[in-house]
């Protein structure tokens, strides 16, 4: 049955599904202030590994309980408990959405790698200095003109960024945007 809600409405605008930039920061605060928002990233990358790595090693051990399964949701309430920690108070200094969103990445990893495990390896820590600094905006993408709104950032100067167009992907909803390469090395 056709749609007959709209029948004189026009096709929507073209929406990008992703678009990677790289940044080019205006002054060293806030090229520091994305770094270490992309070194947030990394490092509850790496947290959370080491955390589901342990609890998988307890629970071969014991096996009491269900066995531990490093869905994204099941990451994001320990990633909401370890900002609450006294000792990571310091991610509060970073946006919610964009530190939370690297989990989502290592949740996939893990789902790869228990649907096929020959060919897939297990997620890996995460190097300082092996791994390109990059962080994902994933909701309430804003721009004006030329200018990219970074929760917790605000809007850096206009011209500080190339747009790289990539082709949409199917799993990866509107208006996520994949920041890399943030000191444009």
């Amino acid at each position: 049955m056709p749609d007959t809600r709209h029948p004189t409405s026009e096709a929507p605008e073209t929406v990008h599904h992703m678009v990677r930039l790289r940044l080019y920061p205006g002054d060293a605060a806030t090229g520091i202030l994305l770094t270490a928002i992309a070194g947030a990233c990394r490092h509850v990358w790496n947290h959370m590994l080491a955390d589901q790595e342990r609890r998988y090693r307890l629970w071969q051990a014991y096996r009491i309980g269900p066995k531990p399964v490093p869905t994204f949701f099941t990451l994001g309430r320990r990633f909401t408990v370890l900002r609450h920690d006294p000792d990571h108070a310091w991610l509060k200094d970073y946006p919610f959405a964009c530190v939370r969103y690297s989990l989502k990445y290592l949740a996939d990893a893990y789902q790869r790698y228990f649907k096929d495990t020959q060919t897939e390896g297990k997620p890996r820590f995460k190097a300082k200095h092996r791994t390109v600094p990059a962080f994902t905006i994933p909701e309430a993408v804003r721009m004006d003109g030329d200018r990219l709104r970074v929760p917790k950032v605000g809007w850096p100067d206009p011209g500080i960024f190339a747009v790289c167009h990539a082709p949409p992907h199917p799993r990866r909803p509107p208006g996520m945007w994949l920041l890399a390469n943030i000191l444009g090395k």
